[in-house]
């Protein structure tokens, strides 16, 4: 046990930097993913919220602007979008995030933008959010493909170098002769 903590105290960066090029490849996987499958803004109404909307992240959304329950943040003001049959405590599908100064009209508008993952109960606590809301940043577009690409590809780097480099250094600390022989199997557990 003593020679595994040994193990992660001297690779402590090469593990950090293994599981930051695991979330970088994860990230820009999903990122790669829009940017080739998604070319233009798909239309979604509020109206047909349940038939037109599967998922997408790059939306051109049609519905009625809430200013009178919006929130406002550092990066924004979080106006809720509804159908027009809403009624007050129903649940509310999306959000749009406008920057300040860009606040558009109260009222039926159409917004094109990007889906953020963003926590809506801290900036609009009065209002009952669906499972998954939509948060569209206004005037947001997919990175470009090769922007996407070019990070993915980083942080596949990262995980090849990390894991080499853990690779030989989990050689040097646990040399194959010893755990091949059976008599030693599990004193390191032991210690």
């Amino acid at each position: 046990m003593r020679r595994f903590l040994l193990f992660v105290f001297y690779n402590f960066k090469m593990i950090f930097l293994l599981i930051a090029g695991i979330m970088l490849t994860g990230m820009m996987c999903s990122r790669l993913f829009v940017s080739l499958t998604e070319h233009t803004p798909a239309p979604v109404h509020l109206d047909n919220w349940a038939a037109e909307y599967h998922g997408q992240r790059w939306i051109r959304l049609t519905g009625i602007a809430k200013l009178e329950s919006s929130g406002e943040s550092d990066e924004g003001v979080f106006i809720p979008m509804v159908p027009s049959n809403y009624r007050r405590g129903d649940i509310i599908h999306a959000v749009i995030i406008a920057k300040p100064g860009l606040v558009p009209r109260s009222g039926p508008i159409t917004v094109d933008g990007y889906d953020v993952d963003r926590n809506l109960s801290v900036w609009l606590p009065q209002l009952k959010f669906d499972r998954n809301p939509v948060c569209l940043l206004i005037g947001e577009r997919p990175e470009d493909i090769r922007f996407a690409i070019a990070f993915f590809l980083l942080g596949l780097l990262f995980v090849g170098g990390a894991a080499y480099r853990l690779r030989r250094s989990w050689r040097k600390f646990f040399p194959a002769d010893k755990a091949a022989d059976p008599a030693n199997i599990g004193i390191d557990i032991l210690l």
